[in-house]
Parts: C-alpha cells; sequence; structure tokens
C-alpha cells in the first residue's frame, strides 16, 4: 500500500533520522516530496556532490539511497539495482545496525528484481523479508502483513501458485483478526487472494464465484474507506470487472 511505500522510502533516507526535511528530495517552500523527473534529477545532483566525499560519509550514503529510489520511481530498474546494491553494501559496512534502512532498501530492490522478470531474485529477497519482519514485527502486524503479501505476488510471479492460495488464505484471515476487515492491507491480501484463485481453477466456476466475492467485498470496503476515485477503488473495479466477465461464460445460454 501507498502508506506502507510512503514509510519504507522514508526510512532508507538519513535525513529523516534527523527529523528535517531534505533539500534534494523536499521542496524549501512547501516542504512536500518531490516527484517523477524532478526528483530523479535533483538525486542525480545530489550523487554527484557528494559521490567524491569518503564512503562512509552520511551525505554520500544517502545520496546513493536517493538516487536508488529516484531511478526506481522514474522505471529505471537496471540502474536503480546498482545503486541500491551499492547502497546496501555500504550499510553493511559502516551502519551494520541500521536495520530499518537496510530493509527499505531491500524491500525496493525486490521490486525492481521483480520489474526486470527476475522472478528468483525478486522471491528470494520476498522471503528474507517476510521472515525479518515477522520475526521482528510479529506475524499480525501492518508490516509483516505487507511483507506476506507482497511475498505472495512474487510467488504468483514465479508460477508457484500451489504455495500461493494457501499461504494468503491464511495471511487474509490472520489479517482480518488483528486490523479488522477494512484496513488497506486486508484489501490488498484479498485481491491477490482472489487473483490466486482465478490461476488454480479459472475454468471452474466455483473458483470464478470466490474471486467474485473476494473482489466484491474488497470493492465495496474501498470505497467506504478510501473513496470511490482512490487509485485502489478503481484497481478493484478493474478486476471485479474481469471477474464478471469470466461468470458470464457459466450461464446457459438462451
Amino acid at each position: 500500500p501507498p502508506a506502507a511505500r510512503a514509510k519504507a522510502e522514508t526510512e532508507i533516507f538519513g535525513d529523516e533520522r534527523a527529523g528535517q526535511p531534505n533539500p534534494w528530495q523536499h521542496c524549501r517552500r512547501c516542504q512536500r516530496p518531490f516527484h517523477g523527473a524532478v526528483r530523479l534529477a535533483l538525486a542525480w545532483l545530489a550523487w554527484i556532490t557528494y559521490c567524491d566525499k569518503p564512503e562512509r560519509s552520511s551525505e554520500r550514503v544517502d545520496a546513493m539511497a536517493a538516487l536508488g529510489v529516484a531511478l526506481h520511481r522514474n522505471g529505471r530498474y537496471a540502474e536503480a539495482v546498482v545503486a541500491l546494491e551499492g547502497y546496501v553494501a555500504a550499510l553493511h559496512q559502516f551502519h551494520p545496525h541500521a536495520l530499518g534502512p537496510l530493509l527499505a532498501a531491500r524491500d525496493t530492490l525486490a521490486s525492481c528484481h521483480g520489474r526486470l522478470g527476475r522472478s528468483g531474485e525478486a522471491l528470494r529477497l520476498r522471503r528474507e523479508l517476510h521472515d525479518v519482519w515477522t520475526l521482528r514485527a510479529g506475524a499480525e502486524t501492518p508490516e509483516a502483513l505487507v511483507a506476506a503479501n507482497n511475498l505472495a505476488s512474487a510467488l504468483l510471479s514465479a508460477d508457484l501458485v500451489d504455495e500461493a492460495t494457501p499461504f494468503l488464505r491464511g495471511r487474509l484471515a490472520a489479517a482480518r483478526d488483528a486490523l479488522g476487515p477494512d484496513h488497506e492491507v486486508v484489501l490488498v491480501l484479498s485481491a491477490n487472494l482472489a487473483r490466486a484463485v482465478l490461476r488454480v481453477g479459472a475454468l471452474e466456476l466455483e473458483h470464478v464465484e470466490e474471486a467474485a466475492a473476494l473482489l466484491k467485498e474488497a470493492l465495496y470496503a474501498s470505497w467506504r474507506v478510501l473513496g470511490v476515485e482512490h487509485v485502489r477503488s478503481l484497481e478493484f473495479q478493474a478486476l471485479y470487472n474481469e471477474v464478471k466477465e469470466k461468470l458470464k461464460a457459466f450461464q446457459p445460454e438462451e
């Protein structure tokens, strides 16, 4: 979810730990973060400014992180991998106790590998991140459940549907109990389970009906909690419409 992604990115940057907005990433006037090409241009400028500093310099390390995230957010995933792997190596060497920034960087790395079609590497990272968040925060916390959803997505991308489906069922039940039925993490897990169910039995009425029920529940909850025009609502609406079309194939011809 966007809130989790924003939190992860916040953990990457050293400026947030100091409680001050980073001028390379935030507008000096409104304090809002930069986006798109502006964010990427400033990240490159920050890297050019600090790259000659000692490797353990916090400015250099933070500039490397900012560049990796900006490249990722601009769809330049192969370049982002190079920057983020350098950042992770620097954290291991000079800041071995910075677990939060390390996990956030590895999360973004996993996303990059997934976008590049490197399903095996993405899955390896997602398994590691899920295990760490479960041990660190507890299996029923939002952080661990987001990691579980990301792991399930990686399993589906790797065509490990038989593993993903029961895993999602278990995590969805736990999320509903821990967070309530209207939490965004619960809605995203529901949509992912619907995708998995369809992968298992797209030609079986029972599976299509289950997917439709999951998506309808997620869609209505998203309308209530997030609003009709929210990106999640639009995503769920599109998926629900697709499943309703699949249901029509099971209706008898008149």
